[in-house]
């Protein structure tokens, strides 16, 4: 075990020095030694009508779902050489992966210093929506907004907080953080299934048949 400790110790001594050696040529600017390279905007879109699933697995990105006055389903996304997508229609599904290599101890212990890009993901729906939506994201914030849907929505993110605002849901809704808060306002469906392992649950001007909260609510 004392081994294991000193070597990890070491690890993280050659990191420091590599992110200073690094720091040092580059003139204090070290997005030019970025891993990620140039992030490249992307946007996908399809016809809402063709859809009754939207689903959304992400592992590092902040996650937005809107309501607009449309008729498709437009996703815009950045892509780079740490992070791209995978996104396709299984019959009616909508599935969006992201797929590649990706280190979360790089991004954790490098990211501060510019070496990783942000990302984000935008989709924009009908606000009167038929699909089910089911967002999981690993790490980063997921938050819904003025949205009227006629299904199920489905929210888990293992790292980042959870945001509804002005949802209303004809069935249940369900939301799990294992690590962040979940925050609920203007919000309405037949159940709530709120879970937070470490963070609170805010909720503000909600209508449910029935709710279940697992952690500290307020």
């Amino acid at each position: 075990m004392k081994n294991l400790t000193k070597i990890a110790i070491l690890l993280i001594i050659i990191g420091l020095l590599s992110i200073g050696t690094a720091f040092a040529l580059s003139g204090g600017d070290l997005t030019r030694f970025s891993m990620a390279g140039t992030p490249e905007n992307k946007q996908y879109q399809a016809s809402a009508s063709d859809v009754t699933e939207l689903v959304v697995k992400a592992s590092i990105a902040d996650v937005t779902v809107t309501g607009a006055d449309q008729s498709d389903i437009k996703i815009d996304y950045t892509e780079d050489r740490s992070i791209n997508y995978n996104i396709k229609q299984e019959g009616s599904r909508l599935i969006m992966q992201s797929k590649g290599q990706f280190f979360f101890f790089n991004f954790w212990v490098l990211n501060p210093f510019g070496i990783f890009n942000s990302h984000k993901i935008n989709i924009t729906v009908p606000k009167e929506l038929a699909a089910k939506v089911n967002v999981k994201s690993s790490t980063g914030s997921i938050t819904v907004r003025d949205l009227n849907l006629k299904d199920n929505l489905k929210l888990d993110d293992s790292t980042g907080d959870i945001q509804l605002e002005k949802v209303k849901a004809s069935k249940d809704i369900n939301v799990s953080a294992s690590t962040g808060k979940i925050s609920l306002d203007q919000v309405s469906g037949q159940n709530f299934d709120l879970s937070a392992s470490t963070g609170d649950i805010r909720t503000k001007q909600t209508q449910a048949s029935g709710t279940t909260f697992k952690a500290n609510s307020s």
